[in-house]
């Protein structure tokens, strides 16, 4: 493959609002085949971003969300001082630290899903929670709030310290058009310390997931922070367990994948993927942290193919040639049958031929990745389906190891990485120094990138060069 020039890397992926935004993103490696974040209905996407520690009131660490409208140009703060949001701001709530969006009630307009993972609850510090605000024709109603916790009705468990329900969230529709969302509390504790679960809501219905279900292979142990990640889509989804032990190596990480169909009370289990499962390249070590990032997409491998679930996985802390090259990182692009299989499509590593560019310390490649459809409707297939793969501190030319600005692969799942490839080079991001760990979403038409502190670059699909 050779590398895009500066040229076409500009044709590829301008920077349609490039606002500096002092928030870390609201998802990552999220596809949803509709416009994302359309809090007014207006079928465009509205610009969301949190600030986990803005003081509100004299808190400290209370925390706001910013929406700016796509029709009225209008940005608006929220916070739990903001009328009809339940609670009050105090201190470390951490409200904004993550957001999701999902149109909940049905009525055309996404709903905004705000997790306070910091609320504490009584005696509870940092038990955590979550607010979901109601889109409408004129943005968010907050009079509509609906807040949930450990405390509420029909929520399993109870509230304890450092829960963090709410540390993570992902959102969507299933196929059969239910609306559902996921919600991490991944330093839970049942026997051990930081085991986590996570929680699935649909149908006004609460289901709890750990390591300790019906089904889930493995054990919840100390640390594992089941749930750290998420990925879903219309019918699968994914959690990530990158802290996961696997025998003597501690932080190998796992992936689990789900379907939304409801089997004894719960989402089903399909299948359990790592290092050490058979076709994964690499071996699950110290460290490694796979599924650090995660993304998942329905996906076709042919005309004839039962519909199944194509993963990307990213190991950003994978050590190359021969663990001489320590957080080089790794990427992984995954099938997954509704009957378990587990098949590797492809590796991305600089190692891979045609990638350019050298493993190098720390550049750990892999922390963000995204799978998404450029094609109509849900289901992607070889020739639709794309994956993109963050190298977020691939050192500048003369640079200092960790210093660089990101650099993005974008390829088709039809491709062996490095034959076809796009190359986006910080020439795609004008230069921002504060461009770096991007986190990815998209929609059918359109891909987003956003950076550690909220600066947004998007980009129709229809205008990026064939991959």
């Amino acid at each position: 493959m050779k590398p895009t020039t500066c040229t076409l890397a500009a044709a590829v992926l301008a920077v349609a609002a490039l606002t500096l935004l002092p928030a870390a993103p609201a998802s990552a490696g999220d596809f949803r085949p509709d416009v994302v974040d359309d809090f007014d209905c207006d079928g465009i996407r509205d610009v969301v971003y949190g600030v986990d520690y803005e003081t509100v009131g004299g808190a400290e660490w209370a925390g706001a969300v910013y929406v700016t409208y796509s029709t009225t140009g209008v940005e608006k703060k929220y916070t739990q001082a903001s009328a009809g949001i339940p609670g009050s701001a105090e201190e470390w709530d951490q409200f904004g630290q993550t957001t999701a969006s999902y149109d909940r009630d049905g009525d055309g307009c996404d709903d905004l899903v705000v997790g306070s993972p910091g609320e504490s609850l009584g005696p509870d510090t940092k038990a955590g929670s979550i607010h979901i605000i109601p889109g409408s024709r004129t943005g968010l109603n907050t009079a509509k709030t609906v807040s949930y916790n450990q405390d509420s009705p029909g929520v399993p468990g109870s509230p304890e310290d450092y829960d963090s329900f709410g540390d993570t969230l992902a959102a969507g529709t299933t196929s059969s058009g239910k609306p559902y969302l996921l919600v991490s509390a991944p330093d839970e504790s049942f026997d051990a310390e930081d085991e986590g679960t996570v929680y699935y809501f649909r149908d006004n219905v609460w289901r709890t997931i750990s390591q300790d279900s019906p089904g889930v292979p493995g054990s919840s142990e100390s640390f594992d922070s089941f749930g750290e990640t998420l990925a879903v889509s219309d019918r699968y989804f994914a959690i990530g367990v990158p802290s996961e032990s696997l025998g003597s190596d501690d932080f190998a990480g796992t992936v689990h994948v789900f379907s939304h169909t409801i089997v004894d009370g719960a989402p089903k289990h399909i299948a359990a993927v790592n290092q050490d499962t058979a076709g994964i390249s690499g071996s699950a070590e110290d460290d490694d942290e796979f599924g650090r990032s995660i993304s998942v997409v329905s996906y076709r491998s042919s005309p004839s193919a039962a519909i199944s679930a194509l993963l990307a996985v990213g190991t950003p802390y994978e050590d190359l040639r021969d663990n001489t090259v320590d957080q080089a990182g790794s990427a992984h692009l995954i099938n997954v049958t509704d009957s378990g299989k587990v098949t590797q499509l492809a590796e991305l590593t600089q190692d891979t031929p045609g990638i350019p560019g050298v493993p190098g310390y720390a550049d750990d490649l892999g922390s963000a990745v995204l799978v998404a459809n450029r094609g109509t409707g849900s289901v992607a297939t070889p020739s639709t389906a794309v994956w993109a793969v963050a190298v977020p501190w691939e050192p500048n030319p003369g640079g200092e190891p960790g210093t660089g600005l990101p650099v993005i692969h974008l390829t088709r799942a039809d491709k062996t990485p490095g034959d076809g490839d796009v190359l986006l080079t910080e020439a795609d991001f004008n230069g921002y120094a504060d461009f770096q760990n991007p986190e990815f979403d998209a929609s059918s038409k359109t891909l987003h990138v956003t950076s550690l502190w909220g600066s947004i670059a998007e980009r129709p699909w229809a205008e990026l060069p064939p991959t």
